[in-house]
């Protein structure tokens, strides 16, 4: 996400997405990006000052810094509609590539992340999140090379 937002698109959230009922529609939660120790050589060129941030350790261990959203003002939405589901996952050693992903593949990576309902998982509520993400074009991002991960996706957005 900071690569995305130092390329210069919309920072919506980072680890975490309000996604209403019914609408499927994106609230922004626009908090620091927890960037963990693993990143903060690759982003450095990008973001000078994160060598200056103050590190924190989680209660796991993981150290972390947090980079602020670029603007701190409100988003000019209050909600925006999703048109793609992209399930990133760094492997250093395999080349970086944007692989469509079917509605079964996308469902079962969405539960993984951990998609949380309010409420009893009822059969009505599992029909209508089959029926969205469905309806989206849902991708599987492997990634080692992060500026050509950047533009894969920024092709897809503009696409």
């Amino acid at each position: 996400m900071a690569a995305l937002m130092a390329a210069g698109l919309t920072y919506l959230g980072d680890e975490l997405a309000l996604v209403t009922k019914g609408t499927h529609l994106v609230q922004p939660v626009p908090v620091s990006l927890g960037l963990k120790r693993g990143s903060w050589a690759v982003l450095a060129p990008t973001y000078p000052a994160l060598e200056t941030l103050e590190t924190f350790r989680q209660a796991d261990g993981t150290e972390v810094r947090y980079l602020p959203p670029p603007n701190p003002s409100p988003p000019r939405h209050p909600a925006y509609p999703v048109r793609h589901l992209v399930f990133p996952k760094f492997a250093p050693n395999a080349k970086t590539t944007l692989t469509p992903l079917g509605p079964a593949e996308s469902l079962y990576r969405l539960a993984e992340a951990g998609y949380a309902v309010r409420g009893r998982l009822e059969q009505h509520i599992v029909e209508e999140l089959i029926g969205w993400v469905g309806a989206l074009d849902c991708y599987a991002l492997v990634l080692n090379d992060l500026k050509r991960a950047v533009s894969l996706l920024r092709d897809l957005l503009q696409g």
